[in-house]
């Protein structure tokens, strides 16, 4: 399974090493347990072990009051994720299951982002699981009500469909400022074409007709696949269609959707500006979160 792993990387051109400090910096553990191989270790006995230096896939699941959201999905889509660059995940969603059971017992966190990252813990060496508890951001209520800013960003994914631990470019990373910047940096192509968000999807409202990238273009979002059966069931209209950054005036209203937004309405892109009450949009929203309520309530 190594041989095929260290093959697909090293084609795609993703086998660059890290230093220490990035290392930390991209996983980001908090917590006072992370889970390595099923085992629970202290954060700062792992940290020191320099984890996967080499790229890895990941997955990021929310947990409200103990449960991970949408848990089937997330694996679902690490199991694809294995497949696309030729190599197989090989843990049940049970084991997973018991894992992050340990991790929540052992930290005493029932809220929070937990984050699952499959790779190689060296160059060379057997791959390894590890889950861990990472820093997280929820939107406060007054940006559900009023949107976020964002702005451009000249970068894409080397392999849209794979969410692969790397370093984002520091520029990106200085945009990315909750306080006094930007909630949201959208990603645009060597085309012109802006593809998703740097931790989202995207989709554009124009009239009655909402548009979104071709799945081919981006990583397929839990809640962006949530969204689109909302859009079915409501008979609204969808075009998956890929959208140049000159024509981002053109649409009406923009939000965003990932794991620890939902679905969080945009009120501008650099100097465009967006309806962030617009009755589509509103109406997504209260939908969406009826499914988190009931996910919730099932579990």
């Amino acid at each position: 399974m190594d041989r095929f792993w260290n093959r697909h990387l090293c084609s795609a051109s993703l086998t660059c090493t890290f230093s220490p400090e990035t290392v930390f910096s991209m996983l980001a553990m908090t917590g006072s347990y992370c889970v390595l191989d099923g085992i629970a270790i202290p954060v700062e006995n792992v940290a020191k072990q320099l984890l996967f230096k080499s790229k890895s896939i990941y997955e990021v699941i929310r947990l409200i009051n103990a449960v991970p959201l949408f848990f089937e999905e997330h694996i679902q889509r690490m199991q694809r994720s294995c497949e696309i660059l030729g190599t197989l995940f090989p843990f049940s969603t049970f084991l997973i299951q018991d894992q992050i059971q340990l991790l929540i017992h052992r930290s005493r966190q029932k809220q929070g982002n937990i984050k699952l990252v499959y790779g190689q813990l060296k160059k060379g060496e057997t791959t390894s699981l590890l889950l861990t508890f990472i820093p997280h951001f929820y939107p406060s209520d007054d940006m559900y009500r009023n949107g976020v800013r964002t702005t451009l960003f000249r970068t894409e994914r080397v392999i849209p469909n794979v969410k692969l631990s790397k370093e984002k470019p520091k520029a990106l990373n200085r945009l990315i400022d909750v306080e006094g910047g930007y909630f949201e940096v959208l990603m645009v192509n060597s085309r012109g074409v802006i593809t998703e968000g740097s931790r989202s999807n995207l989709f554009f409202i124009k009239g009655d007709t909402l548009h979104t990238s071709p799945e081919s273009d981006v990583l397929p979002g839990i809640t962006r696949n949530k969204v689109i059966k909302i859009l079915k069931n409501n008979h609204f209209k969808l075009k998956q269609t890929r959208i140049h950054k000159n024509s981002l005036t053109d649409f009406d209203a923009l939000f965003l959707t990932g794991t620890s937004p939902g679905v969080l309405p945009v009120n501008s892109v650099d100097e465009a500006r967006f309806d962030v009450d617009h009755p589509i949009l509103r109406t997504v929203m209260t939908q969406y979160q009826e499914i988190v309520e009931r996910y919730l309530k099932n579990a």
